[in-house]
């Protein structure tokens, strides 16, 4: 079993869940807060992603229509 262990700005959070996204693939979860964690690597396959920070703090996938 793996476990994935995020760094968040509350705290160190361990979590060894995953689970299938159709049309996506396997993500990691956290199933007391219900938080899915996606890869960067495979959303930016899928996607094009922009960051601005000027503009705001926020990563935006653009999807195609």
């Amino acid at each position: 079993m793996q476990t994935m262990i995020l760094q968040t700005n509350a705290g160190n959070k361990p979590t060894s869940f995953k689970a299938k996204v159709l049309n996506f693939g396997k993500v990691w979860f956290d199933i007391k807060t219900w938080q899915t964690i996606f890869s960067f690597d495979k959303m930016e396959d899928k996607c094009h992603i922009t960051y601005n920070s000027a503009v705001e703090s926020a990563f935006n996938m653009h999807t195609k229509k």
